[in-house]
């Protein structure tokens, strides 16, 4: 029984410490978003598109600091894909 307890303990922690390695790149690109560093910014998000590429939150910012950093068309070609992915996975779910 403790032996369970103790493992359920363990897993429960291993979880939250991922969660918070997960959360941690957003708050960096807030950081570096609020000073302007757009290329510090970029990278953080270059680097979690490289571990995750399919997820469109990532991809979403990555959007957004180009358009925050003035590259207007860069930033809407990639919404445009973002868009283009979702309604692709809105179809494939219907």
């Amino acid at each position: 029984m403790i032996f369970r307890l103790l493992a359920g303990i363990w897993i429960f922690c291993l979880l939250a410490w991922g969660h918070q390695l997960s959360i941690g790149w957003r708050e960096e690109v807030q950081r570096c978003v609020e000073a302007r560093d757009w290329a510090t910014a970029m990278d953080i998000v270059d680097r979690e598109i490289a571990l995750a590429p399919q997820d469109m939150d990532i991809r979403a910012w990555h959007a957004r600091i180009r358009m925050w950093s003035g590259k207007l068309a860069e930033a809407e070609r990639e919404y445009l894909e973002i868009l283009a992915v979702d309604s692709r996975c809105r179809t494939k779910r219907s």
